[in-house]
């Protein structure tokens, strides 16, 4: 059914109901339903036009048209797709105060990610502005369901409230399909209550350090990294290949691999996490620790985290236990923590310390069972029983990842997903899902983590955005950052070129883990000047620097050009001025330069056209000093003897150009009184001030120097005789 079909039928049944009340459905006897035809907006907790373009929502009205679903199957027309958004926020005015005693919504439980909601809070308002939550349902039952199925989610009120507006919320962990929200109870509002308002929701911040780790990067046990290999990680290594500084703060160490539904899967993973039989991993870790325990130290143990494998809830067996169960998969759920602890206990490592363990699925498997929760729960309350922290990385909209305090996790850091393409579904991201992730994580209480793929083309201007994210929101600051590199991209970058962009990422990521990163704006230079001729094109670079972005990075934004001026200029400094469309004259181009992120103060550039027919054919006989601008401070250079081309500016600058060396020398001088005596005589002409020949004015000055001292001597001479 298309949105105007929806439409009429929505104008339809809201009028049939108008006068026929009795007619209303779903409205327990004596009340009717006071939704249908109600206008309402629609906001996502976590925002997704930035992760998931091509899902972003548009304004419709399906939820309160009163036509619902006949099958439950995505296809039928009378559901609104909803995607992700973590929870999804729907706000109905019922356009005058009613009492309201309850509220439905329906929904429906696929395949395919299709999930209805976990839970449904309820919260009302009068004027719209404060909202008190008056009701709300847990239905973690319906969601661990199997089977197709069209779900209706009642929110039954302990009494009628008062309200015209209606906030209803509800959970959107994957593919969230509903067909109506109904709002049930009276038009007349005088029996009912009032509802206290909440209180504003407060951000917690970003998740801090854990005794002084802040920064955790990722290795894959697959990647039998050796101690050459780690070196990098563990150390800072510059262009010279030389240890300057320590690096990461803490390493996780983790598989990518292996069967966990087998015995053998554990073992395998055990023993290539541990590397004892190669010397790979935390075998080579610990002898790298102890190799360099001057750098990192003294005897300090470097801190390690080690990940536990998600136990899938099923009717596999492992050593005879089936984890079937909540207690069943606890009681597997310790035992390989006991295995992965004691086998780091009987490696005997003497410089690395276990300080905790990483819970590595991504998500709360809240379709899997109805005690999902209750399991991550066990594994925290397990390590902490063993003195151990426990971490998690989440993706971004990720179901559950905004419940990670309340989990008991020490510390979980959320994953963007911006360095990596999308699917052909949800587009790909866009840079500020970075922000977006950011500023959810800060409002539940995680850390970032960055992302790296050296694989894509712009890795660098992509990884960039997460480190200028986490500067700029104040996450480098004392707070949890945990690094995704593939396997080996941090050791790939550490090796690279100097210049290059993968050494430019090993660099921005020291600054940052040692907290001096800084994002500097771009600076271009004032008192700039552009001379070119009537009927030539004259190009050139202006003075623009950024010392921690590419030039290919630079834009120009705030661009004013006088109209008539063909000039150009692009965000690196780089000018072109067409003179064969330009008349003479002296005009002032506006612009300020983007790096992306920071936009350097407004310049202004004074740009001279002038007819070559008119100027200054100077025969230099000796070199002259120029500025490359109109700041007596500037750097120099220097324009030969030999002819010159020379262009009157304002204050006594002289433009000079000459190409007498065999290439072209440019540059601005200001003749003046105080100048004019060591420029050459031709220069100091054509700016009309007197210069070279005889010093007449400084025989002058002597001349009459020497006139007073004798007039003085005359008089002594006088007074001596006269005594």
């Amino acid at each position: 059914m298309n949105f105007q079909m929806r439409r009429l039928l929505s104008g339809l049944l809201a009028g049939v109901l108008a006068v026929f009340p009795c007619l209303a459905v779903r409205a327990a006897e004596g009340e009717t339903v006071l939704s249908v035809g109600k206008p309402y907006t629609l906001s996502y907790d976590s925002p997704i036009e930035n992760a998931y373009p091509k899902k972003a929502y548009t304004p419709e009205n399906a939820l309160t048209d009163g036509v619902r679903a006949s099958s439950a199957s995505p296809a039928d027309a009378a559901f609104l797709h909803l995607y992700r958004g973590t929870a999804v926020t729907v706000t109905i005015d019922l356009e005058s105060v009613c009492a309201v005693s309850s509220v439905e919504v329906d929904s429906l439980r696929a395949n395919g990610g299709v999930q209805c909601p976990r839970y449904v809070k309820v919260a009302v308002s009068e004027d719209g502005e404060s909202f008190g939550t008056v009701g709300t349902l847990d239905d973690p039952d319906s969601v661990a369901g199997v089977g197709a199925l069209l779900v209706e989610q009642k929110v039954e009120l302990e009494k009628p409230y008062r309200a015209r507006y209606v906030r209803v919320t509800f959970s959107s962990d994957v593919h969230t399909y509903i067909d109506e929200i109904t709002v049930s109870g009276t038009a007349d509002a005088s029996g009912a209550e009032s509802a206290s308002a909440d209180e504003p929701f407060a951000d917690r911040g970003f998740a801090g350090q854990i005794d002084g780790v802040g920064n955790i990067v990722l290795m894959y046990t697959s990647g039998k990294y050796t101690e050459e290999q780690l070196l990098p990680y563990l150390l800072y290594v510059d262009t010279k290949g030389e240890v300057t500084d320590t690096m990461f703060s803490s390493m996780l160490f983790l598989p990518n691999t292996h069967d966990f539904k087998t015995e053998a899967g554990w073992d395998e993973y055990i023993d290539e996490l541990l590397g004892v039989s190669d010397t790979t991993n935390l075998a080579a870790l610990d002898r790298l620790v102890g190799e360099h325990s001057a750098e990192l130290g003294g005897e300090t143990r470097y801190p390690v985290f080690l990940s536990v494998p998600y136990l899938a809830f099923g009717s596999y067996s492992l050593g005879g236990i089936s984890p079937n169960t909540l207690e069943n998969r606890t009681q597997l759920l310790k035992t390989y923590i006991d295995r992965i602890v004691g086998g780091f206990e009987d490696a005997n490592f003497s410089h690395l310390e276990l300080k905790g363990l990483y819970w590595h699925e991504e998500i709360v498997q809240y379709t899997m069972t109805s005690d999902e929760e209750a399991f991550v729960m066990a594994f925290n309350d397990y390590a902490h029983e063993k003195d151990l922290k426990t971490i998690w990385i989440p993706y971004y909209c990720s179901p559950g990842f905004d419940r990670a305090v309340e989990l008991g996790f020490d510390c979980a850091t959320l994953q963007s997903g911006y360095a990596f393409s999308g699917s052909e579904e949800t587009g790909d991201p866009l840079p500020g899902t970075v922000e977006d992730s950011a500023a959810q994580a800060k409002k539940y209480g995680l850390g970032m983590e960055f992302e790296l793929d050296i694989g894509k083309t712009d890795f660098r201007e992509r990884y960039y955005k997460y480190v200028h994210t986490g500067y700029k929101t104040g996450c480098m600051d004392g707070h949890m950052m945990m690094l995704y590199q593939g396997v080996t991209g941090i050791l790939s970058c550490s090796k690279a070129a100097a210049s290059s962009d993968q050494r430019q990422v090993y660099d921005m990521t020291y600054r940052y883990v040692k907290g001096t990163f800084a994002a500097l704006a771009p600076t271009v230079a004032q008192n700039q000047c552009v001379v070119g001729a009537v009927g030539e094109r004259t190009s050139g670079r202006l003075d623009v620097t950024d010392e921690d972005s590419l030039r290919g990075d630079l834009k120009t934004v705030e661009l004013d050009i006088p109209e008539g001026l063909p000039f150009m200029v692009e965000g690196d400094g780089f000018y072109l001025l067409n003179g064969s469309n330009a008349s003479p004259g002296t005009f002032e181009v506006r612009f300020s330069v983007t790096d992306g992120y920071n936009v350097s103060e407004l310049s202004t550039v004074k740009v001279v056209v002038y007819d070559p027919e008119s100027v200054g054919k100077l025969a230099l006989d000796g070199e002259v000093t120029v500025y490359t601008r109109l700041d007596a401070s500037a750097e120099t250079v220097a324009i030969p003897a030999g002819d010159a081309t020379a262009v009157q500016l304002e204050d006594g600058w002289v433009y000079l150009s000459s190409d007498a060396s065999g290439k072209e020398v440019f540059g601005f001088v200001q003749v003046d009184e105080s100048t004019a005596k060591d420029l050459p005589k031709a220069l100091c002409d054509f700016a009309g001030i007197k210069s070279g020949g005889f010093p007449w004015a400084i025989v002058g000055v002597i001349a009459g120097c020497v006139a007073v001292a004798g007039c003085v001597a005359v008089v002594l001479l006088r007074k001596r005789k006269k005594s």
